[in-house]
């Protein structure tokens, strides 16, 4: 039962990544499907749970700090950037900053990997003390973050230093509240009710504030974040082949958001699907969707052929070292 769980949140994550795909696909290519007030609500009801999934899950297990992963981590993005650099200058005559960047979501979680590990003892303190008192502390928190979201990056009329200390303590508030259902047990407690309760909020929420106001740490948005991973891990079931496909490509996705983010890696994977498909006379909205798809797949392709290429790599390393040793 653990193993179909697990894969399940492992779909839940590929999902949740071809959403954030979608989702930039759609606001980066405004020049060749202009945003409409529509196609505004389809993608924010359809899309803008993914980045409080991702953060959700990692509270789900519990993200442990090791030198290696935070490693690994920046290494790909040093990785992916330079290539993109390389991609842009050269095929495409972009003039891309020389520059390590992953996208705003990468970089801070890199810095939020720094501080998982004293933020794993705060909530685990709390919860020793009682579930009362951990839950009055995430009560707290959560009124800060109300001022932050009503606000607008003020916490109590501190105003955030930059958007990557904003998304640093939006990124420690979706991971301490799935943590602290976890752990005291109130997802035991959550039925189909509360998860529609959850949904309704969502789409209530994107109704009355709209764009503007969707932040990724809107109440709602975290609300349908968790509700997502109750009914993956409680009811949604795949075929034990998807089940083995998911678990084997949902540690790439890492991978397929820094590949599809740069500019110039963009404009190959997603721009020009996009445009071939418009000038063919697809409906934009279809045209988008499949233009994400499109971009996911050969994301992934790469991030395959470049985990095989270092997989051989090693293998011819290990092989000479045994050899002179």
């Amino acid at each position: 039962m653990g193993t179909q769980r697990n894969a399940s949140l492992d779909a839940l994550r590929c999902f949740a990544m071809l959403a954030i795909v979608l989702c930039h696909v759609y606001q980066h290519n405004t020049s060749i499907v202009p945003a409409t007030s529509t196609k505004d609500m389809l993608f924010l009801l359809l899309i803008r749970w993914h980045v409080d999934v991702f953060v959700g899950l990692s509270g789900w297990f519990g993200v442990k700090f090791s030198v290696k992963k935070f490693c690994k981590i920046w290494g790909l993005i040093a990785f992916y950037s330079t290539v993109s650099i390389i991609v842009g200058r050269i095929a495409m005559g972009v003039h891309t900053p020389l520059r390590i960047d992953g996208g705003w979501f990468s970089n801070t979680y890199l810095c939020f990997l720094l501080v998982a590990p004293f933020i794993n003892a705060a909530i685990e303190n709390l919860v020793s003390k009682g579930f009362r008192q951990a839950w009055l502390a995430w009560a707290g928190f959560a009124v800060m973050m109300i001022c932050n979201w009503v606000s607008r990056n003020s916490y109590f009329g501190i105003l955030a230093w930059d958007v990557f200390s904003h998304s640093l303590v939006q990124m420690v508030f979706v991971y301490f509240t799935v943590r602290l259902l976890r752990l005291t047990d109130v997802l035991h407690h959550i039925r189909w009710r509360h998860v529609c309760i959850a949904v309704l909020a969502f789409v209530m929420g994107c109704i009355v504030f709209g764009k503007a106001r969707t932040d990724y740490i809107a109440p709602y948005t975290i609300a349908m974040a968790i509700a997502l991973i109750v009914i993956f891990d409680r009811y949604v079931h795949f075929p034990r082949w998807a089940n083995r496909a998911f678990v084997r490509i949902a540690p790439l996705m890492f991978g397929v958001y820094l590949i599809h983010e740069p500019s110039s890696f963009g404009k190959l994977f997603h721009q020009i699907p996009l445009s071939f498909l418009i000038d063919c006379g697809i409906n934009p909205i279809v045209s988008i969707i499949l233009s994400a798809v499109v971009c996911f797949g050969v994301c992934m392709s790469v991030e395959v052929v470049r985990k095989q290429i270092l997989r051989v790599m090693k293998l011819s390393f290990d092989r000479t070292r045994s050899r002179l040793g």
